[in-house]
């Protein structure tokens, strides 16, 4: 394979499952909803807290930057370490001044290529995965069976090539042979036809009530917008939203062109499929994962209010066939039969179309992945130059990163790389530095003298309330005895494992609404892959997840010293532990339940250390002297201190201990290489302040820094202790 054609893919992986900020997590069940993730993703499931603040406080935290901290001259000896080219090697930079910079001064400059630890953690960690696929690959029994038609399948390129986009026309044929209702309804209710279970109401995922935490519900709603969110339909006139605009309809138009589409009936199917998008969006009041309460009904009445439409039959298809809870809009399936009438029914079958292919993108053949890689990569300002990547390893890169990253196949493959590298050893010392930490932040919370007794006490209950899932999903092991894949050697598809699949994790979805809720329960088929760089707390479980796949070095290593270990995934469970307690964590409760539990007059105490914190951020112009939106990274400013507060609080206890070791390993952690394109995105865009940020920002609010490296007034890493902002 030529490198040229690797570096494509290898862009094309950067982006798509790495996203545009430094930890890439990509969740495909979401049981909470509300997941706020450490480090490099912007993450369709995390939430922001620029959201919420209204614009009157991001107007009084701009104005307030004078008064909070004066003619302060913090960050302005500070360069910005990760773009490319800004530190040379001959750089004299002093700790004192740029911690960050100094710190990881002799990795910036060993290379101008794109890097970042979470990267080099992710190929850490791939490299152990090959060990296991040659180790399944000489296994038997069912579970290793499935698992390797699937790996054939999908890295079968030939194969793939010679029937292009043959298996996906097959389904589409099934959808224009659609002329009428009774048509349209036998199609939804056909698993075989409609593997994915697309419909204008579609069973998307199961959802908590906030009110009873215990009853988990069968949520409907419309599928994903082919724009993304409602805004993207109606307030489109942003230069970002018509580029997104413009490539999703690019990336459609690559698939419709080697289906036969004239560039009329391309045209013309867009224009089709965003009508009925509209249409439903119209005739619905938006469903959320984490606000269902006010949706919740009884099946029955759900089955009434559709009426004549088959929801009934929909349900059974996926195995729920007793009684369960349903969250869906009443007004939406009211309307149901009425959309699915004979005047909209050319628009259903062009959304059903591009609902199947938008699905199925990079299922089909490689001269179509390799363009969508470099559409993509140059959409994002991400390099595609020729790579000296071994084209062995690129096709494995390519089936760990895009196939095995989530779905239920990643289940048995995780279990054995959790046999062959987790040890009871590493387990329990995992386990028992998450302890340590929520001990430690147990006495963070008591010290403070902002909080009242009676806000102290409610924080505790919470905070040991909290469920910590470490490194190994905790539920048995997926059987898949009722799947059964059919192999390339029986003629076989990849796309059409790849339906099987998703069908598959769908029923195992269903048969939890039968199930006693247990937030305990880690489930490794619809839940969360463990093998995925990352960590993050959700609030409607009040649990934090650290995933095998972040314990690779500099986080975790055999032989690391117990300060680097603190300064690494120390502050990174400890940051998410502040999850719970941040501007988004604390709307939920101890159980899960999103109400009002805090103190008000902890909460307003509360709230103005917030605003101390956005306007530091929002003093800082790291582009062109735009002012960084403080408002957009306070949550993830506050978790990162937050982590190093808990984390220094156990230091405090060991006479002996090295904080040089402990602060260099955290600045560590954030050192990054972009160009200065991918960098503006990340300001802009991200949750998460720029990684150099998060380094020193994060360590010039502790006297333990200041007196280690003997910080002066005047250094650029000196900030007078009146004008500090961690919040805890």
């Amino acid at each position: 394979m030529k490198k040229r054609i690797t570096a494509l893919i290898l862009a094309g992986l950067i982006v798509t499952a790495s996203g545009c900020a430094p930890l890439m997590n990509t969740v495909s069940y979401n049981p909470g909803g509300n997941e706020t993730y450490v480090g490099f993703t912007e993450n369709d499931s995390g939430t922001s807290t620029d959201d919420s603040a209204s614009s009157e406080k991001q107007e009084a935290a701009k104005s307030s930057v004078s008064s909070l901290f004066g003619k302060s001259t913090y960050g302005t000896k500070w360069v910005d370490s990760e773009v490319i080219g800004r530190v040379k090697a001959t750089d004299e930079i002093r700790l004192q001044d740029d911690f960050a910079a100094a710190v990881n001064q002799e990795w910036i400059v060993s290379s101008d290529e794109t890097a970042m630890v979470f990267q080099e953690v992710e190929d850490a960690v791939f490299d152990k995965e090959i060990t296991i696929l040659e180790k399944i690959s000489n296994m038997e029994g069912k579970n290793a069976q499935e698992f390797n038609k699937y790996y054939d399948l999908a890295t079968d390129w030939d194969t793939r090539n010679a029937q292009g986009v043959g298996p996906l026309q097959a389904y589409l044929q099934e959808i224009d042979s659609i002329s009428n209702r009774d048509e349209l309804y036998a199609w939804i209710t056909d698993t075989k036809k409609n593997p994915l279970g697309i419909a204008p109401v579609m069973y998307t995922t199961n959802a908590r009530s906030e009110d009873d935490p215990s009853k988990v519900v069968c949520k409907l709603d419309i599928p994903d917008r082919f724009l993304g969110s409602d805004d993207s339909y109606y307030n489109a006139s942003t230069i970002d939203s018509i580029d997104m605009k413009m490539l999703k309809e690019q990336e459609l138009s690559f698939i419709l062109d080697a289906l036969g589409y004239s560039e009329k009936q391309q045209k013309q199917l867009i224009r089709s499929n965003y009508r009925m998008e509209k249409k439903l969006m119209s005739a619905r009041t938006q469903v959320t994962v984490d606000a269902v309460d006010p949706f919740i009904m009884s099946k029955a009445d759900a089955l009434k209010l559709a009426g004549s439409y088959p929801l009934e039959e929909y349900l059974s298809a996926f195995g729920i066939t007793g009684d369960i809870s349903v969250a869906a809009d009443k007004k939406l399936l009211k309307k149901l039969d009425r959309l699915c009438s004979g005047e909209n029914l050319e628009k259903i079958k062009a959304f059903l179309k591009v609902q199947y292919i938008k699905v199925n993108y990079y299922n089909l053949d490689r001269d179509l992945y390799d363009q969508l890689s470099e559409l993509n990569s140059n959409f994002n300002g991400v390099s595609t130059e020729d790579s000296d990547m071994d084209p062995e390893r690129m096709e494995n890169m390519i089936f760990f990163q895009r196939y095995l990253a989530t779905g239920a196949m990643s289940a048995v493959f995780n279990e054995l790389y959790l046999e062959e590298y987790v040890s009871d050893e590493e387990q329990q010392r995992l386990e028992e530095l998450v302890q340590t930490l929520i001990d430690s932040y147990r006495e963070v919370i008591l010290s403070e003298d902002w909080i009242s007794d009676e806000g102290k006490k409610l924080a505790v209950e919470k905070l040991d309330c909290v469920v910590p899932h470490v490194v190994s999903p905790n539920s048995e092991m997926i059987n898949y005895d009722d799947l059964n894949l059919v192999s390339k050697q029986d003629g076989g598809s990849f796309l059409e494992a790849q339906l099987q699949l998703n069908y598959f994790a769908r029923c195992r979805m269903a048969e939890d609404l039968y199930r006693e809720y247990d937030k305990n329960v880690w489930n490794p088929v619809i839940g969360v892959n463990t093998l995925g760089t990352n960590a993050f707390y959700t609030g409607q479980e009040n649990a934090i997840y650290i995933l095998a796949g972040i314990c690779e070095y500099p986080f975790y290593y055999e032989g690391i010293s117990d300060e680097e270990l603190l300064g690494t995934l120390g502050v990174v469970v400890g940051h998410e532990l502040t999850h719970g307690f941040d501007q988004n964590g604390i709307q939920y409760d101890k159980d899960g339940i999103r109400k009002e539990w805090f103190p008000s007059t902890d909460k307003m105490a509360f709230n103005d250390r917030v605003m101390k914190l956005t306007g530091f951020y929002t003093g800082l112009r790291p582009f062109n002297q735009t002012p960084y939106n403080g408002g957009k990274v306070s949550a993830e400013a506050t978790a990162d201190m937050g982590g190093m507060r808990i984390t220094l609080n156990i230091a405090a206890k060991d006479p002996d201990f090295d904080y040089d070791k402990y602060f260099r390993a955290e600045a560590t952690m954030w050192r990054a290489r972009y160009s200065e394109k991918v960098e503006k995105t990340y300001f802009e865009n991200d949750i998460h302040p720029l990684a150099y940020l998060r380094a020193n920002v994060t360590v010039m609010q502790f006297e333990e820094f200041v007196e280690t490296f003997n910080v002066q007034p005047g250094d650029g890493m000196y900030l007078e202790p009146e004008k500090r902002i961690a919040i805890w």
